[in-house]
């Protein structure tokens, strides 16, 4: 990969090219007896170099403005340390990149969730790592809407941008050997939520990902010298080869469960609208490659933890023909009010991988399980966040929908408002209150709530609390000053030594 430094890229951002891996995979020696160790396509201390740059590279393609290594004020008043920013219009996005040789786990993701979260509303989180992540960080990040990316995904988002063929609107595209699109653009950009006539779906793209499925059998007859007898180890399995690097999938059981639990059509056509894009990433077809690493991995499979009693060579690795596979995606950003959100499903199982947009992020699951999880019900037509109806609810009078970080409650009806029918505060108390339960004082002519109007005892006239004296130490009474209570006053002096006794009580 090549190209032209932008305005928005650094000096070190140019000419940032991937190692040749082409040539190295096809001087393996396939009848070699001692199996490879299965390692990553891309090498290690090369992509270590480069690490930064090729991610900030992807979203340069896709038409962002990236910069590294900045320094983003938050809500707290402390800086964040943001590895990559990449903004695009509305689309603000935090990036971090991890290029470590074990998975992230779950502490990381928690740091820099925190980041995001200070950074405001507007911003999401993109979490990139070499390797993969644990499966509680993985969990972690989908709880908080943080999308991560591991070695496969920033693959697939390479060749996407960079190597992948775009249809136009128009156009029909033919497919061999692709699983069903069997959710359409209709069913993938469906809104749960209340407003969703005023979100909008900013991008769509189906992607048709080029895989190959193997089927293979062991088959290993071997003298057993502890029981002196001739034995046979027999296993078999499914490995599923990325076409665009021919490189094993691993770590990924959603993507190899839609391989495996799917057949694909022999020929899938597919007509173009103005909404989306179709992208048919082209596979870089290398034969012996692929059937050397699949085999590699198979042994090391099979070897890893626990030592056979021989030696598994690669021709004791039997592969079918193997079944080519285009694997559809769905990538989905939705604007809502001018906050970004993105959406990943797999088109043929509708398995989703990503849905920032439907789940509620101050809610959480129990080891994978959505018990806990509560569905959004609408975004905040303020600042764009989706919530539960625990975190947001309706202005009472325009029926807007709003956060609770911009609901305004009435201090004494306590009905939810939005900033533009809740103004007014109490005189007294410096709360809101709305207007049905703000009142004038006929005396002071202040604005107050109408929980701190009394009444008068004598004369049954309203007035707030300050224009109120108040006698009694157990039935208390309330009289206008300088009025009403002088009067009483004198009525209880002309009663005698009784009459105050009375007042008193």
């Amino acid at each position: 990969m090549s190209s032209e430094a932008t305005p928005s890229q650094t000096e070190d951002t140019a000419n940032i090219s991937i190692p040749d891996i082409e040539s190295k995979k096809s001087t393996v020696d396939d009848d070699s007896d001692q199996p490879e160790s299965y390692t990553p396509k891309i090498d290690i201390q090369t992509l270590g170099k480069n690490f930064e740059n090729v991610l900030e590279q992807i979203y340069n393609s896709e038409g962002y403005i990236t910069q590294k290594r900045q320094k983003v004020a938050g809500k707290s008043g402390y800086t964040n340390e943001i590895d990559i920013i990449a903004i695009k219009k509305n689309d603000k996005i935090a990036i971090e990149c991890k290029n470590y040789l074990s998975p992230v786990g779950i502490e990381k993701i928690r740091d820099f969730s925190e980041k995001v979260r200070d950074l405001g509303t507007q911003w999401r989180g993109v979490f990139a790592s070499y390797t993969t992540f644990t499966q509680d960080a993985a969990e972690f990040a989908k709880d908080r809407h943080i999308e991560l990316l591991s070695q496969e995904e920033i693959k697939e988002r390479l060749y996407t941008s960079l190597s992948g063929r775009a249809s136009i609107q128009g156009d029909k595209i033919y497919i061999e050997d692709a699983l069903p699109v069997n959710i359409d653009y209709l069913g993938v950009t469906e809104l749960q939520l209340k407003n969703k006539n005023k979100i909008t779906v900013n991008s769509a793209r189906l992607i048709f990902h080029p895989y190959i499925i193997y089927k293979y059998e062991i088959k290993k007859a071997y003298f057993d010298k502890q029981d002196k007898t001739s034995r046979v180890y027999k296993k078999d399995g499914v490995v599923i080869v990325d076409l665009l690097d021919n490189d094993v999938i691993t770590h990924d059981p959603k993507k190899e469960n839609e391989i495996i639990n799917n057949k694909p059509v022999k020929s899938l056509s597919i007509g173009i609208d103005q909404n989306y894009r179709v992208i048919k990433l082209e596979p870089n077809y290398n034969k012996q490659a692929f059937i050397n690493i699949g085999k590699s991995f198979v042994i090391e499979k099979h070897t890893k933890g626990g030592k056979l009693p021989f030696v598994l060579r690669k021709s004791d690795v039997i592969l079918d023909i193997g079944q080519p596979v285009y694997m559809p995606k769905w990538d989905v950003l939705f604007d809502a009010f001018g906050k970004i959100y993105k959406r990943e499903i797999l088109a043929c199982s509708g398995e989703e991988i990503i849905d920032t947009i439907a789940y509620c992020p101050y809610h959480t699951t129990i080891f994978g399980s959505k018990i806990l999880m509560r569905n959004n019900i609408a975004s905040c037509e303020e600042c764009g966040e989706a919530f539960c109806n625990s975190h947001g609810t309706q202005c009472s009078v325009c029926n807007k929908w709003i956060c609770k970080d911009h609901t305004i409650t009435c201090s004494i009806c306590k009905r939810p408002f939005c900033k533009d029918h809740i103004k007014e505060s109490c005189s007294y108390c410096k709360d809101y209150a709305c207007s049905d339960c703000l009142v004038t004082c006929p005396t002071c002519n202040r604005t107050i709530g109408k929980n701190h109007l009394l009444t008068c005892d004598h004369c049954g006239q309203p007035n707030c609390e300050k224009c109120m004296s108040q006698e009694g130490l157990l039935l208390k009474k309330h009289y206008c000053k300088n009025k009403c209570d002088l009067i009483v006053k004198e009525e209880t002096g002309k009663k005698g030594i009784f009459g105050k006794l009375i007042k008193k009580i």
